[in-house]
């Protein structure tokens, strides 16, 4: 199968296409003849195992829902000990409910690693995100639907995985909300479609923050997963600044109701012009993308199998760099820290170049390595496959 990331979900459409004419705008739909390729994420025969493994302290994140009228949503009844009680959930699939599992990209290494491509893609095109692209599971019986009318404060790619769903789009927004809604679903209902669709296995529907939507299973069982983004808003920015500018943790000063709008206003705006510095803003910037990074954890993968294989690196070992750590240099003074996903290798200021070269090249031998003697070459190829930002290339 081929790799998954944004691009490939686009099918002909390119990443900064979508960025330009789509993003935080307009919903759009993306059909795909690969009927089968997100198979290798999710199938139906998986979900019953997901439940069945989920610890005590994960049964909050599967759950049911069914809202025919109004907003409805079913906690999952428990064992003795705790765990997801799977007859229990069975039954409520028979009576209509959707069934979804949350935490997708934790629970399931592929859907990990597509999430971790999203955000790189993401960010390497200056998209500033405030948390995790996170993935939930949505399995819903036939001619059933799960959630009501609804937007999500959010913005949503829908990978239809199994069966087809019919989606709602209504000509009416939320104004960039901050907090997801659920119903009430008789006023919303009352605004035309904007968009009215049949998504099928392979095919994905892009819904920007704030639209209202619904959607609901045809003849067949629909399986679809969800990707939650969360690009970073002015209001998130202006809190970073104003958390940060002790006149605003000040109470009120008494008497406030009896000052006159004009002195209320002056009061007001010299705060706020003290502030909103704009390069402070540049540097909390900084601040939050160097915390995102700092917060990657390392994907699974087949990391101890290449643990035991570094011992075998020679200056001939063909090795590839992953992106999906987000690696980048720091250098202080005479000291350069090269960061990637739960790692950190510091090494002396005149290995630069040796580290430039492996964030500029994608795949290459060790030997290749500028500017380090034999030793050195070995040693630090041997640390990065460890740490997983390289990986051996098998014969």
């Amino acid at each position: 199968m081929s790799k998954l990331d944004l691009t490939s979900l686009l099918v002909k459409l390119s990443v900064g296409a979508f960025l330009d004419q789509y993003w935080l705008k307009d919903a759009l739909v993306v059909r795909s003849t690969e009927r089968s390729r997100f198979r290798a994420l999710l199938s139906l025969a998986a979900i019953e195992p997901l439940i069945a493994a989920s610890s005590p302290s994960e049964a909050g994140s599967i759950g049911l829902v069914r809202q025919r009228e109004g907003i409805a949503a079913t906690s999952l009844r428990g064992t003795k000990d705790g765990r997801i009680n799977l007859a229990a959930v069975r039954d409520a699939y028979q009576e209509g409910f959707s069934v979804f599992v949350s935490q997708l990209h934790r629970r399931v290494a592929s859907v990990g690693v597509l999430c971790r491509s999203i955000e790189c893609e993401l960010l390497s095109l200056g998209v500033v995100l405030s948390d995790r692209v996170v993935a939930q599971a949505y399995l819903t019986p036939p001619d059933a639907q799960g959630f009501s009318i609804h937007y999500d404060d959010h913005e949503v790619l829908v990978l239809q995985v199994e069966g087809n769903k019919e989606w709602f789009l209504y000509d009416r927004d939320a104004i960039l909300p901050v907090k997801p809604q659920l119903g009430p679903e008789r006023d919303n209902r009352d605004h035309p479609l904007s968009l009215r669709t049949t998504l099928e296995p392979g095919d994905v529907i892009y819904i920007p923050r704030g639209l209202f939507h619904e959607a609901r299973a045809t003849e067949s069982h629909s399986l679809h997963i969800s990707l939650s983004i969360y690009p970073t808003t002015w209001l998130e920015l202006t809190r970073l600044l104003l958390d940060q500018e002790p006149c605003f943790r000040e109470a009120l000063p008494v008497g406030l109701g009896k000052l006159s709008p004009d002195a209320l206003n002056q009061a007001l705006s010299s705060r706020l012009h003290s502030a909103i510095d704009p390069d402070l803003a540049v540097e909390r910037l900084a601040d939050q993308l160097t915390q995102f990074q700092d917060n990657l954890e390392p994907l699974p993968g087949d990391g101890f199998s290449q643990i035991n294989l570094a011992r075998t690196i020679g200056l001939d070992t063909i090795v590839v760099r992953s992106d999906a750590n987000l690696p980048r240099i720091i250098v202080d003074d005479t000291v350069l820290r090269f960061v990637a996903a739960g790692a950190v290798f510091e090494a002396d200021i005149d290995h630069l170049p040796a580290f430039e070269f492996i964030l500029a090249q994608h795949r290459f031998a060790v030997g290749d390595l500028p500017e380090l003697d034999s030793d050195s070459k070995i040693d630090i190829a041997r640390r990065l496959v460890c740490d997983g930002v390289l990986s051996i290339v098998s014969d």
